[in-house]
Parts: structure tokens; sequence; C-alpha cells
């Protein structure tokens, strides 16, 4: 059973748990949006164990807003991370 208190996000059809917090907020977690720039912890666990063999990317965007369509994904990378 899928926690009601956990940020879940979709991975085809698989799901992973998400959660982040800033260390000056550490018991105030965020799901979407980074609320501020900053120290920040990103806490990932797959919910399936056969997803915990897999090779997984972590990839922080700034928002392009309009023009996100048209921007290559590199182009709005902040940090990357082979997992």
């Amino acid at each position: 059973m899928l926690s009601q208190d956990a940020c879940l996000l979709k991975v085809g059809p698989d799901y992973m748990y998400f959660s982040g917090y800033r260390s000056a907020t550490p018991r105030k977690r965020f799901c979407e949006d980074v609320p501020e720039t900053g120290e920040t912890i990103f806490a990932m666990d797959f919910a399936q164990a056969e997803m915990r063999e897999m090779t997984a990317e972590f990839r922080i965007v700034h928002d392009a807003g309009e023009a996100e369509e048209q921007t290559s994904l590199d182009a709005i990378t902040v940090a990357y991370l082979r997992l």
C-alpha cells in the first residue's frame, strides 16, 4: 500500500517516493518546486524493490516559463547526478 503521507512520483508504471527539505526548516517537506535557493536535501526511495536495482538520474532544472517546450533540457539544467 502506498503511503498517503508521501510525495509520490509516477515513473512509467511504477512509483517513487520523493521529498525535499530545506536545512533552515528541516521539518517542513516540499514535493514540487523548491521554495527558495540555498542548501536543500532531497530524499528519494523507489516504491518497488525491483526498481532499486535500476540506474536513475536526478536533474534540477530552472523554470523556463513559456519557452520551456522550445528549450533544450541541458540549457535549463542547474544540477545533474546519475545514481
